[in-house]
């Protein structure tokens, strides 16, 4: 009975440290994101050094918990190197938001865009004074105002939203309330 307990009480002190060693061995970093990807970015800091950091959905906490990283934001980041078949990569353990960029600080609802594209579940819009594309989810209770407005590409709508936590990415989803044709 006690080696079992001794055992035990060794498994847990290995495992314990190996899952605390990659947290306390973060380093820290800050500057303006220059370029997004799927699940990653490049951030340059102040001397112009430019680096790829990639965003986990499980482990990467975003700090305000409603942003997302947009291109122009300035950032400071906590990550860990981590060996990945490529080589080694910079896994994101924390982001937090310093100061908004022009797109992130753009996008406040209600906003006036210029719609790109439509469909039965999806509007792309580009907004046009910071020119750039962004996604809105369309539900049920999506109101097109006038009634039997039938949005086009190329038309200017206002639209009011709200922002959820994306279901299945580390993403923020807006979704459309009311779009009304300007």
């Amino acid at each position: 009975m006690k080696t079992v307990r001794f055992c035990f009480v060794i498994f847990y002190l290995i495992t314990a440290s190996l899952f605390t060693l990659p947290a306390l061995s973060a380093e820290t970093k800050s500057g303006t994101i220059t370029e997004m990807g799927f699940g990653k970015f490049i951030m340059e800091d102040e001397s112009g050094t430019q680096q790829r950091f990639h965003i986990k959905k499980k482990t990467t906490v975003f700090s305000p918990n409603s942003w997302r990283p947009m291109n122009g934001d300035k950032v400071q980041v906590s990550y860990v190197k981590a060996s990945a078949r490529s080589g080694i990569i910079l896994k994101l353990t924390k982001v937090e938001l310093l100061e908004a960029g022009p797109a992130s600080q753009a996008i406040k609802s209600p906003m006036e865009v210029e719609i790109i594209d439509i469909s039965h579940r999806k509007i792309l819009v580009v907004i046009p004074e910071v020119n750039t594309e962004m996604r809105f989810d369309r539900t049920r209770k999506t109101r097109l105002v006038p009634d039997g407005w039938v949005p086009a590409p190329g038309d200017r709508a206002i639209i009011h939203f709200h922002s959820k936590s994306a279901r299945f990415s580390f993403g923020i989803v807006q979704i459309a309330d009311k779009v009304e044709k300007v």
